[in-house]
C-alpha cells in the first residue's frame, strides 16, 4: 500500500515509519522535525520530507504530487503542553487534524488511522486536584478530563 505517514519524525512515528517499511509499503513519511537516527534508512519506493502541516496549501500540493494513497496514518502533534505555550499545542494540533483530514476527504483517501495517546482523556497533563478516574478500567464510555490543551486539542 501507499500510505502517507504524518508525525514520522516522532516517538511513535519513528516506530511506525519503522513497521510500514518491514511490511514492504511505500511510505510518504512527513515531520516538521528530521528523522532521528533510529529510523530505518527510507527503500527508493518511500521518502521524508519536512513540512508543516499547519500550512494546508503546502500539505495539498504534496499529497497531489505525491498521492494517490490508499492510507493515512495521522500522528502529527505536539505530544505534550509541558513544554509549549498551551495556545500553540491547542492551535496545531486542531488545525494540523483538520488539514489532514480534511485534504485526504478532498482527495478520494478512505482509510485514515488518526491516534493520539493516554493522555487524550486528560489525566496525565490535568490539575493534581482534579485528577482522579471514574472507572477502571477506562473505555470509549469513560468521560474524559479535558482541561488541558493536549487533551482539549483532542477533543
Amino acid at each position: 500500500m501507499k500510505i502517507l505517514l504524518t508525525g514520522a519524525a516522532g516517538n511513535i512515528g519513528t516506530h511506525v515509519l519503522n513497521h510500514l517499511l518491514q511490511e514492504n509499503h511505500s511510505v510518504a513519511a512527513l515531520d516538521i522535525l528530521p528523522l532521528p537516527p533510529h529510523a530505518l534508512p527510507l527503500p527508493p519506493s518511500s521518502s521524508f520530507t519536512i513540512l508543516d502541516l499547519c500550512d494546508y496549501a503546502a500539505l495539498e500540493t504534496f499529497m497531489k504530487r505525491t498521492g494517490p494513497y490508499q492510507g493515512i496514518v495521522h500522528l502529527g502533534a505536539i505530544p505534550d503542553p509541558l513544554h509549549h505555550d498551551p495556545r500553540h499545542v491547542h492551535n496545531v494540533n486542531v488545525t494540523s487534524s483538520y488539514n489532514v483530514l480534511r485534504t485526504a476527504a478532498d482527495l478520494g483517501v478512505r482509510r485514515i488511522v488518526q491516534a493520539s495517546s493516554v493522555n487524550a482523556v486528560g489525566l496525565s497533563y490535568t490539575p493534581p486536584e482534579h485528577c482522579w478516574l471514574n472507572a477502571v478500567p477506562m473505555d470509549e464510555e469513560t468521560p474524559y478530563k479535558d482541561e488541558d490543551p493536549y487533551a482539549l486539542s483532542k477533543q
